[in-house]
């Protein structure tokens, strides 16, 4: 997608559904791991303007997913700030990216989802698929349409009730309820989340009673 913009002089916001994902990517350089067709990846642009920012994009596309879980009764929770959890495993994530060509500025979204994979390779021991938990099997085309319309949907509830969305986020956040491991400025510790700002940021509190205010890139929470 992105290449379409630099290159190709695109305009309009996109779709893309991989079937088959060579080369995935995860935040920080980490690799997304796709089983053939048995996970669903797919990528699509938003334009930005003053009305929606990275951040809301964020919430609005991982409340999508965790929505469809519930809805298979699958226990997810958000692990800040773009995974999806379920059991102590990670099922689902995001990649955000901004770019801006010439006066257009878009967000650049790409999605993993763990359905049919019966198994992953050793190096990713905390990983789980939707099939895993419910031993079903779905199909990846019909999940894709779920979550599109889901994203579109709470796209356009986000535009005119920005508060729900926010609540909402913050109730599915994996941490609020009770301490869990992180690495804080790069020392492990165990944080609560108190609450989280407009632009994405979270007031935390140390098991020290300190109350702090960090980003994404000074803490990364913890499966094990």
């Amino acid at each position: 997608i992105i290449d379409l913009y630099k290159n190709s002089g695109f305009k309009n916001t996109l779709t893309v559904l991989a079937k088959r994902q060579m080369k995935g990517r995860g935040r920080m350089g980490k690799i997304w791991f796709s089983d053939s067709d048995k996970g669903l990846t797919f990528s699509f642009s938003v334009k930005l303007n003053s009305k929606i920012n990275l951040f809301d994009i964020n919430m609005i596309t991982t409340l999508s997913i965790i929505h469809f879980l519930r809805d298979l009764n699958i226990p997810a929770s958000i692990k800040y700030p773009n995974d999806i959890i379920c059991d102590n495993k990670k099922i689902s994530g995001l990649l955000i990216e901004s770019i801006k060509v010439k006066s257009n500025a878009y967000c650049i979204v790409g999605v993993g989802l763990n359905i049919n994979n019966s198994m992953f390779p050793k190096y990713l021991p905390d990983s789980t698929s939707v099939y895993q938990v419910t031993e079903k099997l779905f199909k990846v085309d019909e999940v894709f349409k779920i979550l599109i319309k889901n994203i579109k949907q709470s796209m356009s509830l986000y535009l005119e009730n920005k508060m729900s969305i926010k609540k909402s986020y913050f109730s599915a956040l994996w941490g609020t309820q009770e301490y869990v491991p992180c690495l804080l400025n790069k020392q492990k510790a165990s944080v609560k989340i108190l609450s989280i700002t407009k632009s994405g940021f979270l007031s935390i509190l140390t098991k020290d009673a300190v109350v702090s205010t960090v980003n994404a890139n000074a803490i990364k929470f913890l499966l094990s």
